[in-house]
């Protein structure tokens, strides 16, 4: 019996240890794709935003959406893995539901353009608008549904319908449909549509899907205590439920939307900028540059040391990876120097959150993963905004 406990003990240590190297290895190499896709996805976002003409604009949108399907192919492995590992958590807060939904619509209006598709949205009038849970884990299942409803539906229209059931003042259940009149799924695929490596389409198509983001959607529900469920028929389409529970907020929690207003910067803020890497530099300044606002750039910690210490900044955007002195140990300095005024964003290719609490832990004020999109880093400057308004320390 002894011999036996033994065995199964080492068995389980070397299990748990093969499991902590995949993590470790997984992080690294998200960590390493993710750098040059900072410079992919935010140069052709800038360059979208530019006149050019048409040929052009093709290009780089074709250049755009496939830095999309890598990130998002990155993201459903660390999903994946973070899911096996028990380190995916939610993060529940107060979120506008019908901004999310019109926000997740519009991301799909372009490529169901392109494919003239008619893209609809339909919230039944009772389904409320502020709700408390996790929005990103919400807004990730309704991106690969939609994303997959627009991958394989060559003509017809894919809509997402919202309804409620208010299961008291205080909690509702949504109904969330996407459905769309593509291709559809074979009836001897649908008991597996929702592992992994499956994929969606039928053995008679070709597909670009890993097959990783229904069983990401699959995961996700149960993780949120609800499902997703799938009807289709070959050649008629498919509609995929998700039923998922939230809590309804109370008029002290909500809050009022704030979009960003381009013209609200002062060109006089002073912003540094802490990254090794001077491509990443570069695209963070041409960022801030069409905000018309200037910065300082340095390559290491130790150099962002300096710089504060030489001459007032209201804000530094940190790598968290740099040589010398890394951001996480530079902000830690900079809080024991006193630099409580000093609004610091974390920037990382990292995304675990176990990554954004040592963030949090070592005084950083804000976090933004890369690759970096603009409207994120406009969001962030909100934020830094909001937060000199309300009277920072």
């Amino acid at each position: 019996m002894a011999q036996r406990t033994r065995e199964l003990q080492q068995a389980r240590d070397e299990a748990l240890a093969a499991s902590q190297s995949k993590t470790r290895f997984l992080a690294t190499m998200s960590h390493e794709i993710r750098t040059p896709l900072n410079a992919v996805i935010g140069m052709s976002d800038l360059l979208l935003a530019s006149p050019m003409d048409g040929p052009h604009r093709e290009m780089i949108q074709t250049i755009h959406e496939s830095g999309d399907y890598l990130l998002n192919l990155v993201n459903d492995i660390l999903d994946i893995s973070q899911i096996e590992t028990g380190r995916l958590a939610l993060n529940p807060r107060t979120f506008d539901l019908h901004s999310l939904l019109d926000d997740v619509l519009n991301l799909f209006q372009h490529q169901a353009s392109i494919r003239q598709l008619d893209l609809q949205l339909s919230v039944s009038p009772d389904v409320p608008r502020w709700l408390i849970g996790d929005d990103l884990k919400l807004r990730q299942i309704l991106f690969n549904l939609l994303g997959n409803a627009c991958e394989y539906t060559n003509q017809g229209e894919i809509r997402l319908v919202v309804e409620a059931n208010r299961t008291s003042a205080e909690a509702v259940g949504l109904l969330l449909c996407v459905s769309d009149t593509g291709i559809g799924i074979a009836d001897a695929a649908l008991p597996f549509i929702f592992e992994e490596f499956v994929g969606h389409a039928n053995p008679e198509q070709t597909s670009q899907s890993a097959g990783l983001g229904l069983a990401i959607c699959s995961r996700l529900c149960q993780l949120m205590g609800g499902a997703i469920t799938v009807e289709s028929s070959l050649g008629r389409g498919s509609c995929f439920s998700v039923r998922l529970p939230f809590a309804v907020a109370s008029k002290s929690q909500k809050k009022p939307a704030q979009p960003w207003p381009a013209q609200a910067f002062v060109p006089g803020l002073r912003i540094l900028v802490a990254d090794d890497n001077r491509v990443n530099q570069r695209v963070l300044e041409l960022m801030l540059a069409r905000l018309n606002l200037s910065v300082q750039l340095v390559g290491d910690g130790d150099a962002t040391l300096e710089s504060v210490r030489r001459e007032p900044f209201d804000l530094v955007v940190m790598d968290v990876e740099m040589p010398r002195l890394d951001g996480i140990s530079a902000t830690r300095q900079l809080r024991r120097e006193g630099y409580s005024e000093l609004y610091i964003i974390a920037l990382t290719a990292y995304s675990f959150s176990p990554h954004r609490q040592e963030c949090e832990a070592a005084g950083m004020n804000d976090f933004l993963s890369k690759p970096l999109r603009f409207a994120d880093l406009c969001a962030a400057l909100d934020r830094f905004q909001a937060w000199r308004r309300d009277g920072a320390p």
